[in-house]
């Protein structure tokens, strides 16, 4: 649907494969559709959504519980903060 409604308002041809993957998109949210929707052309509107979606990616692979194991205080402090937002 997306790259329908960006061909109809472009009045470029734009195919789905072209896109970010669908998880990138789901990431991007409305505010990051609407930040790269301000280009004018399609390549620009693909360009800014490629961006931000490895923006987004780059923010939420960062490090995990897993990368502290072993580092004693610090990994039982990290357990107890998840634990805690958990509740």
């Amino acid at each position: 649907m997306l790259a329908a409604a960006l061909s109809v308002s472009t009045g470029q041809e734009c195919e789905a494969a072209d896109l970010p993957e669908d998880a990138a998109l789901r990431a991007l949210g409305l505010d990051g559709l609407r930040m790269a929707l301000r280009f004018e052309t399609l390549d620009q509107i693909m360009a800014e959504m490629h961006r931000l979606a490895k923006k987004i990616a780059a923010r939420t692979s960062s490090v995990t519980l897993d990368h502290v194991a072993g580092y004693g205080e610090a990994e039982e402090v990290g357990r107890r903060l998840v634990s805690d937002l958990h509740a």
